[in-house]
């Protein structure tokens, strides 16, 4: 068991170094093979092509993420700020922080449509549970229906992180938390305004 997590290691570490000098679509297996220096078969043993494996690692950041935002539910807050708390919002950045490398690499290889949308997709499934959860919610009185409220929410939140992705993670996590929690405070508007 020990040598397949350490061959899966070995070609994680292969696809990331390689995507930022190749790109994925250049990409082959036998780059992958070479660069982890581990032969084809052992490869295969894990993985189809290199589709299953790009969906292999993505999937495990995405369930990696989840559970960080599903262990962290809470439901007696009285703020729809509350909806996405800062401990959560800090927890995840500083994940995607310590995966930064892969992080970027999906990204760079995917395209930022595709990454983004499942990263926005568990924040959904984060946001739908505290609603069917809290009985106790302020919801205030806007001309904007929950839904388009919800999903300007999680767009801001997305644009944030895709940002930061983009700038190669410059800013820390606590600064990109920060900005995440202050822009669900304000209108768009208003961060244009001085």
């Amino acid at each position: 068991m020990k040598r397949q997590t350490n061959s899966k290691e070995k070609i994680k570490s292969a696809f990331v170094s390689l995507i930022s000098n190749i790109g994925f679509e250049k990409l082959t297996i036998t780059d992958i093979t070479r660069q982890a220096h581990i032969n084809r078969g052992t490869f295969y043993l894990h993985y189809k092509d290199k589709y299953d494996l790009i969906e292999s690692l993505e999937s495990d950041i995405i369930n990696d993420l989840e559970k960080i935002f599903i262990q962290e539910v809470d439901v007696t807050g009285k703020d729809l700020t509350d909806l996405i708390s800062y401990k959560i919002t800090l927890k995840s950045i500083g994940y995607l922080k310590d995966n930064f490398d892969l992080i970027k690499a999906l990204y760079v290889a995917e395209g930022e449509s595709k990454f983004m949308l499942s990263l926005r997709n568990i924040l959904e499934k984060l946001l739908f549970i505290k609603l069917a959860g809290s009985t106790n919610l302020n919801f205030p009185k806007t001309n904007i229906p929950i839904e388009y409220s919800i999903e300007l929410l999680l767009y801001s939140i997305i644009s944030i992180i895709s940002l930061w992705i983009r700038r190669d993670g410059k800013e820390s996590p606590i600064e990109i938390a920060n900005i995440i929690n202050a822009s669900k405070n304000i209108a768009p508007i208003d961060l244009l305004s001085k």
